[in-house]
């Protein structure tokens, strides 16, 4: 068995790519990008959506 890392193959999900929609706030971009490359080179489908809450509303209304 080979140790090098290989994309999911399709056959067992069938022919759909998966669709991952990674959520952040403008501070994580980084970590956001880095995350979203690691599963596009698994064939991994990424989305990426900023969210940044407005000052004036508490976080938790917002949940």
């Amino acid at each position: 068995m080979s140790g090098a890392r290989k994309p999911a193959e399709t056959a067992e999900r069938g022919t759909a790519r998966q669709t991952v929609t990674i959520h952040f706030a403008g501070f994580n971009r980084a970590w956001a990008a880095w995350i979203g490359d690691r599963l596009e080179r698994r064939g991994v489908r990424v989305v990426p959506l900023r969210w940044d809450s407005p000052a004036d509303v508490p976080l938790v209304d917002l949940l």
